[in-house]
């Protein structure tokens, strides 16, 4: 079981619900963790292709913006670039 999966009586029933809305066994909880041990890095490549489309992706890069613009104006994609904020007292 996954830690910290079922710490209040809404979270079982939210565990339990999920089970019965996708027919998923009685154990899958107990038996999830196995699973993600069990899967390779390219299965889980595979899977992450599958279900993520890239308009529903936003990508957050921290860094120094004239180092880290020209690498990622490679990709094609659109960048946005914001200033960090800094609190009053700095």
């Amino acid at each position: 079981m996954l830690p910290r999966q079922f710490d209040t009586s809404v979270d079982v029933l939210g565990g339990i619900v999920k089970i019965v809305t996708y027919g998923r066994p009685d154990d899958y909880y107990e038996t999830l963790s196995g699973r993600y041990s069990a899967l390779t890095s390219a299965e889980i490549d595979a899977k992450a292709v599958e279900a993520l489309e890239g308009g529903d992706l936003v990508f957050v890069v921290v860094g120094d913006a004239d180092v880290v613009r020209p690498q990622l104006e490679t990709l094609g994609l659109p960048i946005e670039v914001r200033e960090a904020e800094t609190s009053p007292s700095e």
